[in-house]
């Protein structure tokens, strides 16, 4: 088994205090069965831990002593970073020191009372700047808890969830197992970790965690949380982040939804959001028949928002090059004579329309190449219903092309983040107004959120 979240360390924070009690922790997780161990010590917490320490140096010894004795064993350094209100200062000081084993993806954990608005803001920050958040034990936050809906929008913005075996297996708080329940059910769980600090507490156990899971849900669920999510994110990979409300018994619907439902998901909030002008967007509605998918036709409008300038000067017309350089004219319902040099204050307008339009192409780029991929996939799902073979055949096939396409969506996620980070820095750069981000996020979200429930609804009616 893969561990990626505990405090064996020696002498760094609060986890193993020396040396000795690291080789013990060691000792314990070897004899349960895990092999693959990331070490996440604190690096900002609020008490202290870490500040100061040379945690490569530390490492290096520790990794020696541990090579003497378990041969089979692999540790690797990340780190786990506490974030405050003062979230951008935090990132910005620590997060570059907490890469998991040198990878994209960072181990993050905040104060127990801590806010949805800090929570959301925290992973979009984290997001923008090429990071990979993972959250850590995202069931001791009282607003998760409280509020499973934040839970689901952490999701959409790309947090990864992490829990602790130890809450799953012994917790005997009824709202704590229930909510752990509710994001088993929904497979919006991704890693199961010990956060083991010690021999005799929160020890670094994971076995009767992995076995839980699998008798309660299934063996390929149960290895993706204590074995390949970790696995991918040791390599810098794509993790399956593949979440579903619908259980087993919908798995075949479940596929058919996506490979119908991503084509269009994925950019087309972006792509909303960016262009000039009033532009209607079409959202791809699935025919289904009883031999499986069919055909795709256009069926809802979107109507796109303008996007609007900082002010509200004349309608302006750029015309041929015709005037020096450094000078823009610009014509309006005047005659000629009174058409006057554009402001500097317009022409950062029009910077910023130039940028967002560049962006947009580019995500328009984007979409074609997902859009092939999402509809090779729904070629390969139309015969999967008409197929004579066995039930778990067809099963196994199902669940292939599930996993095929979460990696395909998680790909294509980052894709797009990637790029509208690229967007901010350059409208940074050039001291523009930068919300628009965000709000190009939002939009991206809230039609991912409403155009499956429309799909998900749709086939209901027609199951």
């Amino acid at each position: 088994m893969f561990d990626i979240h505990c405090h064996m360390l020696p002498g760094v924070d609060d986890g193993a205090n020396d040396m000795t009690v690291a080789l013990q922790m060691i000792e314990l997780a070897y004899e349960d069965g895990i092999r693959h161990i990331l070490l996440t010590p604190h690096v900002n917490h609020p008490n202290g831990y870490g500040l100061t320490i040379d945690h490569e140096a530390v490492f290096e010894a520790f990794r020696e002593e541990v090579s003497l004795i378990y041969k089979d064993l692999e540790i690797y350094l990340g780190a786990e970073l506490y974030l405050t209100k003062d979230y951008v200062a935090d990132i910005e000081k620590h997060a570059d020191r907490c890469r998991l084993n040198g990878s994209d993806y960072v181990l993050v954990e905040f104060e127990r009372l801590c806010s949805a608005e800090l929570m959301l803001n925290s992973v979009y920050e984290l997001k923008i700047r090429g990071y990979k958040p993972i959250l850590a034990h995202i069931e001791v936050y009282d607003v998760c808890r409280k509020s499973i809906e934040v839970v689901e929008k952490l999701k959409q913005e790309g947090a990864l969830l992490q829990i602790t075996g130890a809450n799953w297996l012994h917790n005997k708080d009824r709202n704590m197992h229930s909510f752990l329940k509710t994001l088993f059910e929904k497979r919006w769980i991704d890693f199961v970790a010990s956060d083991a600090h010690g021999v005799r507490r929160r020890r670094p156990l994971l076995k009767q965690a992995y076995l839980l899971t699998e008798r309660k849900f299934d063996e390929t669920y149960a290895k993706r949380l204590f074995y390949t999510n970790t696995e991918a994110v040791l390599q810098n990979k794509a993790v399956d982040r593949y979440t579903s409300t619908i259980r087993k018994g919908n798995r075949l619907k479940v596929v058919m939804i996506s490979a119908a439902v991503l084509v269009t998901l994925v950019l087309a909030a972006s792509a909303m959001s960016l262009t000039k002008g009033t532009q209607e967007v079409a959202v791809v509605e699935t025919q289904v028949s009883d031999s499986g998918l069919t055909e795709m036709t256009p069926t809802v409008d979107i109507t796109e928002p303008k996007i609007e300038p900082q002010t509200e000067p004349q309608t302006v017309v750029v015309t041929e090059p015709q005037t020096p350089v450094g000078e823009v004219i610009i014509e309006t319902d005047k005659p000629a004579e009174e058409s006057k040099v554009v402001s500097q204050e317009d022409k950062q307008n029009l910077l910023k329309l130039e940028i967002e339009t560049r962006y947009f192409d580019l995500l328009k780029g984007y979409q074609a190449e997902y859009t092939a991929i999402a509809d090779a996939y729904a070629a390969k799902l139309q015969t999967v219903r008409g197929l004579m073979i066995s039930k778990d055949e067809k099963n196994a096939l199902v669940d292939r092309y599930l996993d095929e396409l979460s990696f395909h969506e998680a790909t294509s996620d980052d894709k797009v983040y990637d790029l509208l980070y690229a967007m901010q820095n350059e409208l940074e750069a050039a001291k523009l107004d930068v919300a628009k981000v965000q709000a190009y996020r939002d939009g991206y979200h809230e039609v991912k959120t409403n155009t499956k429930s429309y799909y998900i609804d749709l086939l209901d009616v027609n199951e």
